[in-house]
């Protein structure tokens, strides 16, 4: 049967924000984060007072630093706030608890982070850069972009704590709507063509990502509060990951093969998919520095998670950690972190 193979429409194009950048920023702001930061070093390594623990002296550095990055703003004053957190909670200066005591409970401190971590992913188009580059290498048939799509789901989903934002506009779906509009199929009149097999995966792929990590659902720390307060199991990334990627790895491998019978696509093989993945990759362009910045953020969250046990790093102060970095070099604007409403929905709701 032939597949009726069109060019992507030009709706899936957006504005271009892949210009490279030199600098992360202007000479004025490194000025301004040489004082705050120069203040808080001197303070930080110079003898400790007497009557003063080691942790109370740094505690003051970090004040300081953050009293003058109030007065030079190097970025706005809640991103110097935020930064302060993360310094004492990262460094152990504060319990996390401690830290985050007058903003509600850390663990959902940290789906709250998780989801800046997937503004970041939103803004930059990584998802949809790591989900081509997938089907480019894989993309063969109507099953092998099954399992493109539950492939991307895999990696993206610890970054992304919405099955909404991943499944629904902010990734997968634009993606999965772009194939099926390549083969003419589009809901009602030719959706069994190829489109609503692939819908189907999507949307299987995103529900069974959900709970294969913490971070990858809204409503799993939520359990992990549950399992503390009610039969005093404190539950890690790490142990979350371990418990449920078997189960989760099995469902992913079934449901593009399970589909094929329950939403069988008329179009079986597809020589050409992994030459519309690469038209798509063309239109993106190489990666940005933001791109770059954002991938090594994620890996590091990965592998800092995942090694928790070892580091003695809690998962809250990593996720704050990458939420920082986004927002030294730019990724990430304080506008941003104040625009992200289910981040801000989550946090009050459980919270209050």
């Amino acid at each position: 049967m032939g597949s009726g193979i069109k060019p992507v429409s030009d709706r899936a194009k957006r504005p271009s924000t892949t210009q490279p950048k030199v600098l992360i920023m202007d000479k004025a702001a490194l000025k301004k984060w040489a004082i705050v930061l120069g203040l808080g070093i001197v303070i930080w390594f110079c003898p400790v007072p007497a009557g003063l623990s080691p942790a109370a002296w740094k505690l003051f550095a970090v004040f300081v630093a953050t009293i003058a990055g109030f007065i030079l703003q190097p970025i706005p004053m809640g991103a110097v706030a935020f930064l302060s957190l993360t310094l004492c909670a990262f460094f152990g200066i504060l319990k996390t608890k401690d830290a985050l005591m007058g903003f509600g409970n850390g663990t959902i401190w940290l789906i709250v982070c998780a989801f800046f971590l997937s503004r970041g992913f939103i803004k930059m188009r990584l998802g949809r850069r790591i989900a081509f580059r997938i089907i480019q290498a894989i993309g063969r048939s109507a099953t092998s972009l099954g399992y493109s799509i539950c492939l991307a789901e895999l990696i993206i989903s610890p970054a992304m704590p919405s099955a909404t934002t991943r499944g629904g506009g902010g990734v997968f779906y634009p993606i999965v709507q772009s194939l099926s509009s390549a083969f003419d199929s589009e809901p009602d009149p030719t959706a069994g063509r190829i489109g609503k097999y692939l819908m189907q995966v999507g949307f299987h792929a995103d529900a069974v990502t959900c709970i294969m990590f913490l971070t990858s659902m809204a409503g799993n720390p939520l359990c992990v509060g549950l399992a503390a307060s009610a039969i005093g199991v404190e539950l890690t990334w790490m142990q979350w990951a371990v418990a449920a990627i078997v189960p989760g790895l099995v469902c992913l491998l079934l449901v593009p093969l399970v589909l094929l019978r329950i939403a069988p696509p008329e179009i079986r093989q597809i020589p050409n998919a992994r030459q519309i993945a690469r038209d798509e990759l063309e239109k993106m362009g190489p990666m940005s520095r933001d791109e770059l910045v954002l991938s090594f953020v994620f890996l590091m969250c990965l592998v800092l998670w995942a090694t928790g046990s070892l580091t003695g790093l809690g998962a809250t102060p990593i996720a704050m950690l990458a939420v920082s970095i986004m927002l030294i070099a730019g990724v990430l604007t304080w506008k941003d972190i104040l625009a992200e409403k289910g981040a801000r929905n989550r946090c009050s709701g459980w919270a209050g």
